[in-house]
Formats: C-alpha cells, sequence, structure tokens
C-alpha cells in the first residue's frame, strides 16, 4: 500500500460540527436542519450527475441549496446574514479529533496521502486550510473538474489519473457507504469509517476493511505491515 485517499466530507471534516450554530439560530431545530442539510446535499449531487453537465452546480452551490431546503423543510426562516454566517462555518468545518495524530503518523510511515471530494478546489482549499490538513496531504482531486459527483466511475478514476500507480497500492477511505461501494466497484482496495455504526447497505459489496474512526485504520495499516 503506498497511496491513501481520503473523502472529506463526514470523513476527515464532520459535516454535523456547524450543529451548535443551527441550533443557536433556530432553536430546538439545530439538529433536524444539520441532518436534512447533509441528506439533501448528496441527493443534489446524485440528481445532478445523473442528467449530466447541463444541470451541473458546483458543491459549494449545492451546499446553499441543500441548506434553503432544510430550512423550508423545518419551516425556519433565517436573515441573510445569518445565511452568510452558516456557509462561512460551513467553509470551515471541524476535523475529527483523532485526524492530525493519524495522519502525521501515516506520513511518518512513508504513504503519500490525498483527497478525493465532491468539493470543488476553492472549498476544499479552505476547508483543509482551516483544519491543518492541508500540509499533509501529497494531491487535491476534486470531482469539480469533471463537473460531475461521486460515485461516477470517471471520478474514482481520477486518482489514477493524477497518481502513476497501480490500484492494488491505493486504498480509498471513507464514511459514506455509497462512497466506498463506488470505489469498491471501480477495483480500488477500501476502508470504510463507519463512525456512525450504520449497517451497511444492501449492495452486494463488501468493504475490505472497515472500522470506527482513524485511528482503526492506523491499527489496521499497522497490523497489516507487521503481519
Amino acid at each position: 500500500m503506498k497511496l491513501i485517499i481520503f473523502d472529506v466530507y463526514g470523513t476527515l471534516l464532520d459535516v454535523y460540527s456547524i450543529r451548535s450554530r443551527c441550533e443557536e439560530f433556530a432553536p430546538g431545530k439545530g439538529e433536524l436542519i444539520s441532518n436534512v442539510w447533509r441528506v439533501k446535499q448528496i441527493d443534489y449531487t446524485r440528481l445532478r450527475s445523473m442528467h449530466g453537465k447541463t444541470k451541473y452546480k458546483s458543491f459549494w452551490e449545492l451546499t446553499k441549496d441543500s441548506l434553503n431546503y432544510a430550512l423550508n423543510f423545518a419551516e425556519v426562516l433565517l436573515s441573510s446574514q445569518q445565511m452568510e454566517v452558516l456557509m462561512a462555518e460551513y467553509s470551515k468545518l471541524d476535523a475529527f479529533p483523532e485526524n492530525l495524530v493519524v495522519l502525521n503518523h501515516l506520513k511518518s510511515k512513508g504513504y503519500n496521502l490525498g483527497v478525493l471530494s465532491n468539493g470543488n478546489a476553492s472549498m476544499l482549499d479552505t476547508a483543509l486550510k482551516a483544519s491543518g490538513i492541508f500540509p499533509l496531504l501529497d494531491c487535491i482531486i476534486s470531482a469539480d473538474e469533471l463537473q460531475l459527483y461521486k460515485i461516477d466511475p470517471k471520478v474514482y478514476e481520477l486518482i489514477q489519473r493524477y497518481n502513476n500507480i497501480e490500484l492494488d497500492d491505493i486504498l480509498f477511505v471513507s464514511s459514506n457507504f455509497w462512497d466506498i461501494t463506488g470505489a469498491g466497484w471501480c477495483g480500488l482496495k477500501t476502508f470504510w469509517v463507519n463512525r456512525a455504526n450504520e449497517q451497511p447497505e444492501v449492495l452486494n459489496y463488501v468493504p475490505d476493511n472497515n472500522g470506527k474512526n482513524l485511528t482503526d485504520l492506523k491499527v489496521f495499516l499497522i497490523n497489516k505491515k507487521n503481519g
């Protein structure tokens, strides 16, 4: 294993770290808003990707659209200033607490690290720098350059386009089972970070390995090297 590619939103960055600000602006509805916001964000990537480039919008734009849907769903009306605050905080989501320790460890062991994300380049640049992850990465790959979204196979193929490396030397890491499945269907080895203790989807695909967080990924790789 030479290259480890991570998903960003939900895997390296906590998409629900925005919840407290949602609660501040809409008391009693923060959890509902943040949950629906995330669900619709993913829904919109799929809908627009299925229709092709003619209906493409950047991930940042879809994040705004899905926030508007979530607020409408929760019957919450926010000012334009409050909306700007929520979007600004989304651009700098919290990293999960174990991330930097694990990523630094992997880097010290000689692994090349990268990300493959639906996020557009400027969005990723801001988020990864704010979280402290940016300096540890060897490549940052955005689906935006294709104007498609995961789980389109062309997006996963970008990993090899950016890195002259065999599939067997790549490990793809994500907390999203649908993302893990898409990568696995494209021949990538996978590690599912099942942070929420979810049931696997019934898609006739089983991840190569799994754990609850990136610390479990670190342990898996240590055992693999020692095994």
